[in-house]
């Protein structure tokens, strides 16, 4: 298969990106304040799921191997606040 590299990268890339929106949708359930916009991340959130769980099976298919890393969470420290937002240590 030509440019089979390329192919598992984008889908890696798409894998991530999956991920970030599942994430994203999760932490805005919590903010939402109507239940037809709480009923709506969640469905949102369930299909990025789903989109995640084929697209790694795709991954697989093609030879490739999906991140073995969990993606970041939005409450690491690393995105809770920007850097120039933290207290000096």
């Amino acid at each position: 298969m030509p440019n089979s590299n390329k192919i598992l990268s984008q889908l890696r890339i798409l894998v991530q990106l999956t991920q970030a929106e599942a994430q994203i949708a999760q932490v805005r359930i919590t903010q939402a304040r109507i239940d037809a916009v709480r009923r709506e991340l969640t469905h949102n959130a369930s299909n990025a799921r789903e989109c995640t769980t084929a697209l790694r099976s795709a991954l697989r298919e093609l030879g490739g191997v999906p991140d073995w890393l969990p993606p970041r969470s939005a409450a690491s420290p690393g995105w809770s606040r920007p850097p120039w937002s933290r207290p000096n240590r």
